[in-house]
């Protein structure tokens, strides 16, 4: 099993409105795609209720920082009691929106170190004295990105929430 450090812990945004959830859904799959992420539905689940629709989606991307090392960014979007509506361009969910962000960096994450005792060990000593400024240059990269897709995100939120 890998080790990972954990980058960015919990950041959200949360929004009351009107949203248009495939223009979300799009906006993070071609930020991850576009910054080399390979982009996968960890989870999608709609449920309807009396009082609306709520529905939660767990995207992930994740890419190789080099044969060590992958990043792993987990986008978790929840909606609350949602209506639908309609708009000049289309439909949307009015409702509570949010968002959230998770990173880490994966170590090891195809388990070459976990083999042996003697290799765990020397695994621990490569990640604390031989490769430690190069995991902290990657800890810094990663959340520059996360920090980068939380502020598209909250953004388009606020300007693309559509008055009805």
């Amino acid at each position: 099993m890998p080790d990972f450090d954990i980058v960015v812990g919990e950041l959200k945004v949360k929004v009351e409105g009107v949203v248009n959830l495939k223009d979300l859904y799009r906006l993070i799959k071609e930020w991850l795609e576009f910054h080399g992420y390979n982009f996968f539905e960890r989870e999608y689940v709609d449920t309807i209720k009396d009082s609306g629709k709520d529905i939660k989606i767990i995207l992930l991307g994740d890419k190789k920082a080099d044969d060590y090392a992958k990043f792993e960014i987990v986008v978790k979007i929840k909606v609350e009691d949602a209506k639908e509506v309609e708009f000049k361009k289309g439909t949307g969910l009015k409702g509570s929106i949010s968002v959230g962000f998770e990173s880490d960096v994966l170590r090891d994450y195809e388990s070459e170190w976990e083999k042996t005792f003697l290799l765990r060990f020397i695994r621990a000593v490569y990640d604390k004295f031989i490769i430690k400024d190069k995991l902290e240059k990657y800890r810094n990269e990663l959340e520059d990105e996360t920090q980068d897709l939380y502020r598209k995100v909250k953004e388009f939120l606020g300007a693309n929430k559509i008055r009805v």
